[in-house]
């Protein structure tokens, strides 16, 4: 059987890598390096007004993750952070500054930045300088703060809450400072998105899930300097299928021996269909829940532990609760080679990803409806046990090197789902439909390289070669009859190729990222009954604009089209993106604003 499968993506990018090892440029080992795609670096100085540097300073990135980290007993810092925009601050008990820079991080790539921080009383003297009142950006911010709920109730014995009020100068510098002191450490960043999302494919003719609705996203974090960082991210979608979700995240200082990421998410769909339009099985409106924790124990330079649990609650499932835990090793084995080893259950419920936040970025409302197939069928969790064990190894001794990534793992699936779209007949009951098809045991391989592809291009490739042996279900007889590519031979082979692309076109100031899959063992919707090669891609383009909405701030217009239907998960099953059936192509535009 031949596989036409596409080489040209393999083609540039080993180029690219060719043209990557001609070019050296030195720079210190870095123990803990990640994968080139992972994350970027920001290093510096915190120095006062004279030069010297200043320790045990918070410097503060805030963006799409809240990242901070201390400055060492000269001065020095360094962020390891997620691709993306930031903004970068500083602060100490004892000192002011007044310093907040926009920064673009970019993976693999070192940005070197020199922070100033001036000494309070120091500070003080140059505010009141003028006797009618300072024109600094500090100063007006000081004259219009109103005291919250918060400060009042954290004031101490002799605070001018507790005591009567000092009008001397010297007390009014004092109350100054505190107050200077408690604003940098309160910074809070987020983003606003007004987007609209509109869905072409099977089910555009035949469903107003193709019409046009407005989505409205919210995130908003701040520093607990000396802690971590928390955030809040909500978005509400509008129209009769109206629908909103919420997601509360803290995580930890990533310098401490041990990081934590919490999380806490809440998620809500709900309709105005009449319910003679539902399956008997399924309830007007849909709820989902969820709680987990992770944390990150280096107990070595070289040596890391990482174990996570997650608990949810799918109100619309038959057993509503669901538990999922992982653990791992991660260990520096040779010089800028790692080993990881990776274990653990996921319980998936069908429509997980719609209810579920992403790894990053937007996390957009429940958008469709989705019923068992069978009019008669109750909607169950999927439970994917895996394991895991990774060899990765950085070619050269700076970030500018490509990095090289070997991987074996082990899958068992039961009650492997399967999403249908386009369903003739259907279309009255849900815009998709679930249907468990069996169980499945997979082995494979994979090897993956990442890297620069130019100046600003960067990219990764990763092929895998997967053997299952599939277990089929009884109750496959509606599933045969409208896909009957979705029911596999007792052993199959599948061939699979994954890239990604990320530019960053400083000329335009326009960012665009593209995942492009290809694969042996998509399943089909032209009635065959043999699985065949498909393609699918997810393209996203940012372009900034020329107003900035606030100081620091950033506007962007944001375009995406996709027809992959999962994001990339790591808890998902290996088959799920394969099994689904006929996705519709999804569309995404608007307007982000970053404060």
């Amino acid at each position: 059987m031949r596989h036409h499968i596409p080489v040209i993506t393999i083609c540039i990018v080993s180029a690219g890598f060719a043209t990557g090892l001609s070019a050296q440029s030195p720079g210190p080992e870095r123990l803990l390096a990640k994968a080139a795609l992972e994350s970027g670096h920001v290093s510096g100085l915190v120095s006062d007004a004279v030069g010297r540097g200043v320790a045990d300073a918070s410097v503060l990135a805030l963006g799409q993750t809240l990242v901070s980290a201390r400055s060492d007993a000269r001065g020095h810092f360094q962020l390891s952070l997620p691709p993306g925009d930031y903004v970068l601050r500083a602060t100490r008990s004892g000192y002011i500054s007044t310093y907040r820079e926009p920064v673009r991080v970019r993976s693999s790539v070192v940005l070197l930045r020199n922070i100033t921080m001036t000494r309070q009383g120091e500070a003080i003297s140059e505010l009141v300088t003028d006797e009618s009142h300072a024109h600094t950006d500090l100063a007006w911010w000081l004259r219009h703060l109103s005291r919250s709920v918060l400060r009042d109730g954290m004031a101490e014995p002799g605070d001018a809450a507790t005591s009567p009020p000092d009008m001397s100068p010297s007390r009014a510098a004092d109350g100054a400072s505190r107050w200077a002191a408690a604003l940098v450490d309160a910074d809070f960043r987020g983003q606003l998105n007004f987007m609209t999302t509109a869905v072409a494919g099977p089910i555009s003719d035949l469903s107003e899930a193709a019409w046009p609705r407005g989505v409205a996203f919210m995130a908003l974090g701040a520093p607990v300097v000396g802690y971590g960082a928390w955030q809040l991210r909500a978005a509400v979608a509008s129209g009769d299928r109206s629908s909103w979700n919420v997601l509360g995240e803290y995580v930890s200082n990533p310098t401490r021996t041990h990081v934590w990421n919490l999380r806490l998410s809440y998620s809500a769909q709900g309709y105005t269909l009449s319910t003679e339009q539902l399956s008997a099985a399924t309830g007007i409106a849909r709820s989902a829940a969820g709680v987990s924790g992770q944390d990150r124990w280096r107990l070595t330079p070289a040596l890391e532990i990482e174990y996570g649990l997650r608990a949810e609650r799918f109100d619309y499932l038959s057993d509503p609760q669901l538990f999922s835990g992982h653990a791992g090793v991660r260990m520096l084995v040779l010089p800028r080679t790692y080993v990881r080893v990776q274990s653990g259950q996921n319980m998936i419920a069908p429509g997980a990803d719609e209810f579920l936040p992403p790894a990053g970025g937007p996390w957009l409302p429940v958008e469709r409806f989705f019923v068992p197939l069978s009019g008669r069928g109750t909607l169950s969790a999927e439970t994917v046990r895996y394991a895991d064990l990774s060899v990765s190894h950085h070619l050269g001794e700076s970030d500018a090197w490509p990095t090289l990534r070997f991987r074996g793992f082990r899958q068992h699936a039961l009650n492997q789902m399967t999403t249908l779209f386009g369903v003739a007949d259907q279309v009255d009951r849900g815009q998709y439909f679930v249907a468990p098809v069996g169980a499945v045991s997979l082995q494979g391989w994979s090897a993956a390289a990442a890297g620069h592809l130019g100046r600003f291009v960067r990219g990764q490739v990763e092929y895998s070669h997967v053997s299952s042996i599939w277990d089929a279900g009884n109750r496959l007889r509606a599933v045969r009859r409208v896909a009957p590519s979705v029911i596999r031979e007792d052993f199959e082979r599948v061939h699979d190729l994954t890239a990604t692309v990320e530019a960053d076109l400083a000329r335009t100031a326009t960012h665009v990222n593209l995942i492009y899959r290809a694969s042996t063992g998509f399943s089909g919707t032209d009635g065959a009954g043999m699985p065949a090669v498909g393609h699918r891609f997810d393209l996203q383009v940012r372009q900034a604009l020329p107003y900035q909405p606030t100081r620091s701030g950033r506007l962007e217009l944001v375009f995406a089209i996709r027809n992959l239907f999962r994001d990339a998960r790591g808890e998902a099953s290996w088959y799920d993106e394969l099994l689904t059936v006929g996705p519709p192509l999804r569309l995404m535009g608007g307007i982000q604003v970053r404060f």
